[in-house]
């Protein structure tokens, strides 16, 4: 009897990725995690600050034009604040990347760097953060200018966002989230849970806070995963911070981060 007690464990943790290269991030914390358990909190989810080896990092060009640079530079965040509230405030287009820079000795707010895939998106959410009536954070008004690095347009049918389905003792919160930190070192916006037509199967739709080294490489994982074939289906699914049909559709799922 607790021999299949401990099979029918096993079968729900998830594969380790195959065919497939996890990000350095990813890697590093790895190492970190065998070679010194306490710095592991160093590289962990919530203290994620980037990839500089990432794409959007690396394209970055010093001093681009205003009229083609995608990325933008926040600041005056609150301190407390959670990543999807600031999501939740951004409605001009669809997001390649954000990651935040928490507060130091010389700043008590937060500041964060906004990558839209669009020059157009950057330029309507800067004007609607500069306005009059402004994007408020709590009780902050949010301020906003273009970062010195830029990021050209990015015309990738991708997106920062995936939906997943599969049996329903494999979709669940610890089951994906342990299987993503074999691939990569992420931040989630949010997660929501869909109901399915076929009772058996449940979807999950994950939010991340970037396309390239996050959503991209976990997508690229799965689709490598000889496990996966056949029992999971997953596809990039529209940003809601582009497409209002997309926020509505999020309104029918059921909030689980």
């Amino acid at each position: 009897m607790d021999q299949g007690r401990d099979s029918a464990r096993q079968t729900l943790d998830p594969p380790t990725p195959r065919n497939f290269r996890p990000t350095n991030m990813a890697l590093e914390q790895s190492r970190i995690s065998l070679t010194n358990l306490c710095d592991q909190r160093n590289l962990e989810v919530n203290s994620y600050r980037g990839d500089p080896s990432s794409q959007v990092n690396r394209r970055q060009i010093h001093q681009l034009p205003d009229t083609h640079n995608c990325t933008l530079w926040l600041w005056n965040i609150p301190a407390s604040i959670h990543v999807s509230e600031i999501f939740d405030k951004i409605d001009t287009g669809a997001v390649q990347c954000f990651h935040m820079v928490p507060p130091n000795d010389n700043h008590r707010t937060c500041a964060a760097k906004l990558a839209f895939t669009t020059p157009e998106a950057a330029v309507k959410f800067k004007q609607k953060a500069n306005s009059l009536q402004g994007i408020w954070l709590k009780n902050l008004k949010l301020k906003v200018r273009y970062n010195r690095g830029g990021n050209l347009r990015n015309d990738t049918q991708q997106s920062r966002v995936l939906i997943i389905e599969g049996p329903c003792d494999l979709m669940t919160l610890p089951y994906w989230e342990a299987y993503f930190r074999k691939v990569c070192v992420f931040q989630w916006d949010r997660v929501l849970g869909f109901p399915c037509k076929d009772i058996s199967k449940k979807i999950l739709q994950f939010s991340f806070v970037r396309l390239d080294g996050q959503a991209q490489a976990c997508m690229g994982a799965i689709r490598s995963q000889n496990e996966f074939v056949g029992v999971i289906r997953a596809s990039f699914a529209p940003d809601r911070c582009g497409d209002p049909a997309a926020h509505d559709f999020e309104r029918q799922g059921r909030r689980l981060y």
